[in-house]
């Protein structure tokens, strides 16, 4: 039996370069065939449709979200479904866009989950971020009340490995404690966000989608298995 419980997942492409955010509209999208033209834009219950100079937000059919800025593009998605159509979109975008100016490129996976169990909670807490290098420099620790003691250890952990690839990047892993923002003591969760970070270089205009078409498959499923590995391995 799994000793965490998956609360939520969200993967997204993340694309720095030069963008200009007004021509992101859902007429361009229609227009370009990247969309069914059966898409009502204009019926947008929760009125996320935004489209300026500086910024453009839409909200796709399926729960697909693109914002893009002057200088970074990101398009996501928390319905696995979906992860799929996040790398088709972006790549036929880019290919019509081949002019765009793009210097890095992010492939990233993140998932929430609850841990219920006290003994398990701790026990990867202080496995991943041991505790014994922190307490040598609190002179106080043993004067400590139990309840002070158990707000001492894990808050935001951030380790950059190697990538799996000759890609030039890295995967960061960041390993975040969300229990505090809930305001529910006995609601342990965790946020964990792999990014694989990718630096296209001077040729990045046409790595775009060569990286996406050859990549995304393999990196999904490797960021995967990195988030079961640091769970399962570290709460057996």
């Amino acid at each position: 039996m799994s000793k965490w419980k998956l609360l939520a997942e969200n993967a997204s492409i993340v694309l720095v370069g030069s963008f200009n955010p007004s021509i992101f509209h859902p007429e361009w999208f229609i227009k370009k065939g990247l969309v069914s033209s059966d898409w009502d834009y204009q019926k947008d219950p929760e009125g996320d449709l935004l489209i300026t100079r500086e910024v453009s937000q839409i909200p796709f059919p399926d729960e697909i979200v693109l914002t893009v800025q002057q200088n970074k593009f990101i398009l996501g998605s928390h319905l696995a479904s979906n992860f799929e159509s996040l790398k088709d979109l972006v790549t036929s975008t880019f290919e019509i866009l081949k002019e765009t100016p793009v210097s890095l490129l992010g492939m990233n996976l993140v998932k929430n989950i609850e841990i219920p169990n006290d003994e398990d909670w701790f026990k990867f807490g202080s496995i991943i971020a041991p505790k014994d290098p922190w307490m040598k420099l609190l002179d106080y620790y043993d004067e400590l009340s139990d309840i002070q003691k158990t707000r001492f250890g894990l808050s935001t952990q951030t380790m950059i490995l190697p990538r799996p690839d000759n890609l030039d990047g890295d995967v960061k892993v960041k390993v975040e404690d969300l229990t505090n923002l809930s305001n529910k003591e006995t609601y342990k969760t965790l946020k964990i966000d792999i990014n694989n970070h990718i630096i296209l270089g001077k040729d990045g205009i046409t790595k775009v989608s060569d990286v996406l078409n050859d990549h995304w498959d393999n990196t999904y499923k490797f960021s995967d298995k990195l988030f079961n590995n640091l769970l399962d391995l570290n709460l057996n």
